[in-house]
Order: structure tokens, then C-alpha cells, then sequence
């Protein structure tokens, strides 16, 4: 009976052991995510999240050790790191945003409801052409993008800009796309940057045009995509909300093969509300 009891009580503390270098194991796996991000393929594309799960900032006090942490890293401090969370909102949090674009951005501005938001788009915009450009922003006088982004400051700014540029030089149009971005980081270095996919065309269209096509669309939104830093920009996007089991924009959306109709901007704006990233205060 004696060594029954011996046997069980071995069988016990074996068991509470490995328990115990699982949790060991787990805090040190969300540890080094925390210190080094956790980059997530969402349904609606990239996000960043340096705070995930059941870990909190304050977690990380006890957590942060060498020995968590990945070899050649040191220790920052907790207070130090910035947290996001990704979520669903309401308009309110439009009220700080600017959204450059162009055709498909001007659908958001006339058929959408976030009227607090300043859009800056135009019919044809491209990145070839939006510095230069002089357009009526909430009502107001034209004016140009690096005015705008002077005289005001933006808390998000979604950029949704490419498909007009598709007969261009590939690698030309990303590096002026890449530029925008660093002018925008540069004049409004405390705003989030919501890197926006293009929306593609229907299948019809795809396959009856050499450039404006959803390869090409996808080809640049995948160039896009690795310019978000998962910091202070994240790639976000919309097609699939609009595109059917084949990866096209479904004709049921749309009537012109490129946009979708008005009456589904509200749709647009409902899965804006759920990308929202929040940083930490």
C-alpha cells in the first residue's frame, strides 16, 4: 500500500512538473512576442499586435527576463512598449481621418456616413499625380496635399491609391507609392497609416484588359502590403467584403465592372468600423 502511495504521489508530481514547463514555456513564447510583435494574416489582411491573448503590459514586468527574450536582444521597458489592439468602433473615431484616393475613395466620401472625415480624391488620382494636385477638402477651398497635411493634424490616414497606375512602370509606381507614404509619416508623425488594397474588378473585366486585371491588382496590393511596418501603418483590405468565391469583385456589387454601388458604400464604411487599430495611451 505504502509503495501504491509512493508510485501515485510520483505520477502526481511528474504531472505538476510538465504543467509547470508548459506555463514556463507559454510566458516565454508571448513574452517574445510581445518584445518582437506578432505580425497576423487576418481575414482583412495584416495587423500588428505587440500585446495579445491573456498578456497585459503589466505581465510583462514579471515575464521580461534574458532568459525569455531572444538571444543578441536586449531588455526594453515595459512602460516603453507601444500597444495596439484591432477592433470594431464607431464614427467617432473618423472624426481625425483623412482618406486619399480615387474613384472608389470618392464613393466612400458621397455614399458612405463619415461625414466628420476630410477625404482628398479625385476621379483618376494616382500616385503620379496627387502632389500636384488641388482638390476641395470638407468644403473648403482647393488645396493641395502637402498643405492640407501642414495646417492640420490627422490621429489615421488611409491611403487607397493603384489602380490607376497599372500601366505604368511596376517598380516605379511602388517607389512613388513608398514616397507618398514616407511625406505623410514625415508631416503627421503621430497618425496611424491605414495602407489600403485596392479593390478588384469583376471577372469579366480581368480578363479582357492587359493591365487593368486582378493579377496586376494583386500584384501591386501584395507590393503595398510589405511597405505597412506593423507600427505606425498596416495593410488593410477590402476585397473581402466584395469578391466572389473566385477572387473577383462580384458582379452583384457593381454595374460597371470597376466600382461597386453606392448603396454598398455603407458596407464599406460598416468593415471600415471593424478594422479600427487602437493604440494604447
Amino acid at each position: 500500500m505504502f509503495l501504491l502511495l509512493l508510485a501515485m504521489l510520483g505520477i502526481v508530481c511528474i504531472m505538476l512538473n510538465k504543467e509547470w514547463e508548459r506555463v514556463v514555456n507559454e510566458a516565454s513564447m508571448n513574452i517574445q512576442d510581445v518584445y518582437a510583435g506578432v505580425f497576423e494574416m487576418g481575414e482583412h489582411g495584416y495587423n500588428r499586435i505587440f500585446v495579445n491573448g491573456d498578456i497585459s503590459v503589466e505581465d510583462t514586468k514579471e515575464l521580461m527576463t534574458e532568459e525569455n527574450l531572444p538571444l543578441d536582444e536586449s531588455v526594453p521597458d515595459a512602460d516603453d512598449i507601444l500597444t495596439y489592439s484591432v477592433g470594431t468602433t464607431d464614427k467617432a473615431y473618423f472624426d481625425d481621418s483623412l482618406f486619399i484616393g480615387d474613384s472608389r475613395t470618392v464613393g466612400i466620401a458621397e455614399y458612405g456616413y463619415l461625414e466628420n472625415a476630410d477625404f482628398f480624391a479625385d476621379v483618376s488620382l494616382s500616385v503620379y499625380k496627387v502632389l500636384n494636385k488641388k482638390l476641395p477638402v470638407s468644403g473648403n477651398n482647393r488645396i493641395n496635399l502637402e498643405t492640407l497635411l501642414t495646417e492640420n493634424k490627422y490621429g489615421k490616414v488611409y491611403v487607397m491609391l493603384g489602380i490607376n497606375e497599372l500601366g505604368y512602370d511596376f517598380e516605379n509606381t511602388v517607389k512613388k507609392y513608398e514616397e507618398l507614404l514616407e511625406l505623410i509619416r514625415k508631416m503627421q508623425p503621430e497618425a496611424i497609416i491605414y495602407i489600403c488594397g485596392n479593390l478588384h474588378v469583376t471577372e469579366k473585366q480581368s480578363l479582357s484588359d492587359e493591365y487593368f486585371n486582378n493579377e496586376n491588382i494583386n500584384r501591386f496590393n501584395s507590393a503595398i502590403a510589405q511597405l505597412a511596418d506593423g507600427e505606425n501603418s498596416f495593410y488593410i483590405d477590402v476585397n473581402s467584403v466584395f469578391d466572389d468565391e473566385n477572387g473577383n469583385l462580384s458582379e452583384e456589387y457593381c454595374s460597371d465592372e470597376v466600382h461597386v454601388m453606392g448603396r454598398y458604400y455603407t458596407d464599406w464604411c460598416d468593415w471600415l468600423m471593424k478594422q479600427a487599430i487602437i493604440k494604447a495611451q
